[in-house]
């Protein structure tokens, strides 16, 4: 999965839920880059996987709720980074 999907999903979660929220998400995450995400990298998608787990844990909230909100917000991001 690209790099871009990682980093954008942290500044989701730094803007919508804060830095404390954020730090726990990739802290508990088990990741083997420790969190180290860049938009140009390949990543596995497992990652992803467990970012979005320890962000359900972190927040109480269902992982399919919050990948929705993700959604929302990584399309508007798309569009201002990639205008037609």
């Amino acid at each position: 999965m690209k790099g871009i999907v990682f980093t954008e999903l942290i500044e989701f979660v730094e803007e919508a839920l804060g830095f404390e929220i954020a730090d726990q998400m990739i802290g508990n995450a088990g990741l083997a880059n420790e969190g180290a995400f860049t938009q140009a990298g390949n990543y596995p998608f497992e990652d992803l996987q467990k970012l979005v787990v320890r962000l359900s844990a972190a927040t109480g909230k269902p992982a399919g709720d919050l990948l929705y909100l993700f959604g929302q917000y990584l399309f508007g991001r798309l569009i201002k980074l990639y205008p037609v």
